[in-house]
């Protein structure tokens, strides 16, 4: 099995939408996760809005089979879950809107299935600017919910993460 990685731009109501449609499209388990301290806790479809919200919420761990969420941090609870499917939660800060991932090690059908539909809601292809410097370079795969793309063309900056000097915006 082939792993996978997909990093999108969206916005918190977006990614709520997906992660209840992922649980009941492959009828995962779904772990929520908190740092500083870390925390992890299972969840089910009926809490999807109010975890995810949660601006404690950073990371969404999404198993085939029951959880284990009793893990002293992350690594643990990626060992406790093997096969896991990860989403990273970007969030809006002051200098704007996070980007999210999608991860698994191992690729099985069913997280196959949650890359298929993210593909289908997002659109694909980012021009990426340096603050410091204006250079720009393309990339193909990165991708953007319709929120997001609202929120780029209204001059909200999409970043990989707060700190980061560069911005990605759609390819019309």
């Amino acid at each position: 099995m082939t792993s996978l990685s997909i990093q999108f731009h969206a916005l918190v109501e977006e990614v709520a939408g997906f992660v209840w449609r992922w649980l009941t499209l492959v009828r995962a388990h779904a772990i929520a996760v908190e740092y500083q301290p870390f925390s992890a806790r299972a969840f089910d479809a009926r809490q999807v809005e109010s975890v995810v919200s949660s601006p404690l919420v950073r990371r969404i761990v999404f198993t085939e089979s029951p959880p284990e969420c009793n893990a002293a941090g992350n690594g643990a609870l990626l060992e406790a879950n093997p096969g896991a499917l990860v989403l990273n939660i970007g969030r809006m800060t002051p200098r704007g809107l996070e980007e999210c991932h999608l991860s698994a090690m191992r690729g099985s059908r069913a997280w196959l299935k949650v890359a298929a539909d993210l593909k289908k809601a997002t659109k694909a292809g980012a021009i990426i600017t340096h603050e410091a410097t204006g250079l720009e370079s393309a990339d193909r795969a990165h991708r953007f919910t319709p929120g997001a793309s609202h929120l780029a063309v209204g001059g909200v900056s999409l970043r990989q993460f707060a700190q980061s000097p560069a911005r990605f915006r759609p390819i019309s």
